[in-house]
């Protein structure tokens, strides 16, 4: 049972700074608020990945994310920036290359102190042809076997086998699981199926749905959320008409601000966790970039992250460690060298 969350006066002292300063407060002074600090981990890359286009060069060059080298590597980086947990992109069951790198990642013997977590992508995992279909209809047919709704009880009955291992993050004792992008879920069963599962798990549920426009959540059930999510999240919040509007300069970080403020409200008046993004820019050669701004747009989102924080569990998520494909990543590039590894782990920096 869910309960309404109390904000302690040294985040609601956090909230008005923030407010006051328009999100530009210092990192050093609030800081140590955060209680877990995760990042969006993409296990999939190969060489036929790498030919869909990416917007920077990594410094590693155009790896397989399934080689220990850089498996291990990446988690110096996210160690040296701070980070506590990776949320791993999962599409696939048992043979698909996510499923092969999370396997390597939940068996590691020194991780780090990092944990990690399965981030279920049921735009991918729930399309047949296994596209990227945002809006997921639990009632129709996945396979001509089963239903969509189905198909999702089968992967959560396979990935709860990573559930008890030693290096899977837990919070409130429950294994975590991130869920995108659940404001395109829909369908009759929804509710009986969620249901289902909430019955047979006994996780902590985080549900990515906040999004720019008004139907990502205004439209929503805050009630269905309630009922079988412990927390909300979201990602880059890109917005392509504010950005292309000549008159909206303030988009990012007033807008951004404002926004992700208005979603902390409504999660923690349900009763629910909030996992504001961290963002540092955006690039996916299609839409109007969200600039990095020599670091200033990871600062000033830093700044915002923890003037949200939900009081009770004080995590972010950090957009992205290596998501190339849309330019957010943290990941060491020929651009930009180490630059973002080491500004996060300015950011992260807890007192003692």
């Amino acid at each position: 049972m869910k309960v309404a969350v109390v904000l302690p006066i040294a985040t609601v002292l956090s909230l008005i700074l923030a407010s006051i300063l328009g999100f530009s407060c210092s990192s050093q002074d609030i800081s140590e608020n955060v209680r877990l600090v995760g990042a969006n981990y993409y296990p999939w890359w190969n060489q036929a990945k790498w030919t869909e286009g990416i917007t920077n060069t990594p410094s590693l060059g155009p790896y397989d994310s399934s080689d220990t080298v850089i498996i291990k590597q990446h988690l110096e980086w996210a160690a040296q920036a701070g980070i506590d947990f990776l949320s791993v992109e999962w599409a696939g069951q048992q043979g698909s290359p996510t499923d092969q790198v999370f396997r390597q990642l939940i068996g590691l013997e020194n991780t780090k102190g990092i944990k990690f977590c399965i981030f279920y992508d049921a735009a991918i995992n729930l399309s047949p042809t296994y596209e990227h279909v945002s809006v997921q209809n639990f009632d129709i047919s996945f396979d001509g076997e089963r239903t969509k709704g189905q198909k999702f009880l089968d992967d959560m009955a396979y990935i709860s086998r990573y559930f008890d291992q030693p290096n899977y993050l837990r919070v409130d004792g429950k294994p975590v699981v991130f869920f995108y992008p659940v404001a395109g879920w829909c369908g009759d069963s929804l509710d009986d199926t969620l249901a289902k599962y909430g019955m047979l798990y006994d996780t902590y549920d985080i549900a990515d749905v906040m999004g720019w426009l008004p139907d990502d959540v205004a439209q929503c059930e805050w009630n269905l959320w309630q009922k079988y999510f412990e927390a909300i999240t979201g990602g880059v919040m890109h917005c392509e008409e504010c950005m292309r509007d000549p008159q909206r300069e303030e988009f990012f970080p007033t807008e951004i601000g404002n926004r992700i403020a208005e979603y902390r409200k409504g999660a923690v008046t349900h009763g629910m966790g909030f996992v504001p993004p961290v963002i540092l820019g955006y690039d996916d050669r299609c839409n109007t970039p969200i600039s990095r701004g020599a670091g200033e747009t990871l600062r000033e989102s830093w700044a915002i992250a923890i003037g949200n924080l939900d009081g009770n569990h004080n995590m972010v998520n950090v957009m992205t460690f290596n998501e190339w494909h849309e330019g957010s990543e943290i990941e060491p590039s020929r651009e930009y060298g180490l630059k973002y590894i080491d500004l996060i782990g300015e950011l992260t920096v807890r007192s003692e």
